[in-house]
């Protein structure tokens, strides 16, 4: 099964080109969008002024009354408004025309999602850095076994530490510790964790 990059595509129907969004009665995205606007805003805890300043930051000379107008449903936006005001809220135009709960339903699940890629990477990089110090930690063993440090106490307690980490700690066993850490502290998830 292929994640989809955006979640938005989930409220969307099937197209030639790619999803496409529903087809919405007149005036109805525009109240959409006024009411997402301000629940946006209000969420973030910005107030009307500081969206001016972020708008008129943007290039568009906004006061606070305009974004007041705009969330009342009494100024309609430009499309160049719109997409400067969804940068500036962190969605998107077309998740500002989602109804209420289906705009908050696709910003969960955008973030989940971001969560989950993020770490996604963050365990690739820290499964290459492991094996990158497995490799040194080999080397390094074979260098002073090479040596012949075996009179000493401490080298012969590192090295005997080294031959252990180096049995134990490979990218594949560390996720399944974390996986039977998991589990041990969230057990009501263990059936549904894949």
């Amino acid at each position: 099964m292929t994640v989809p990059e955006s979640a938005s595509t989930i409220f969307m129907g099937p197209g030639p080109d790619g999803p496409v969004p529903p087809s919405l009665p007149a005036g109805l995205a525009d109240e959409r969008f006024a009411a997402n606007v301000r629940d946006l805003r209000e969420s973030q805890g910005k107030s009307q002024a500081d969206v001016a300043r972020l708008m008129a930051e943007h290039g568009w000379p906004y006061h606070p009354q305009t974004v007041q107008r705009i969330e009342a449903g009494h100024r309609k936006v430009s499309v160049g408004e719109a997409e400067a005001l969804a940068r500036i809220l962190g969605t998107t135009v077309d998740r500002l025309t989602f109804p209420g709960p289906a705009a908050k339903a696709a910003g969960l699940l955008d973030a989940h999602l971001g969560r989950a890629r993020e770490s996604w990477a963050q365990i690739g990089e820290a499964a290459k850095a492991l094996l990158i110090a497995r490799v040194a930690l080999t080397r390094t063993l074979a260098d002073v076994e090479a040596a012949g440090f075996h009179d000493s106490a401490q080298i012969r307690a590192l090295s005997q530490q080294a031959r252990e980490i180096l049995e134990t700690a490979i990218p594949e066993r560390a996720v399944d510790a974390a996986r039977q850490d998991h589990e041990r502290q969230f057990p009501a998830d263990a059936g549904g964790a894949p």
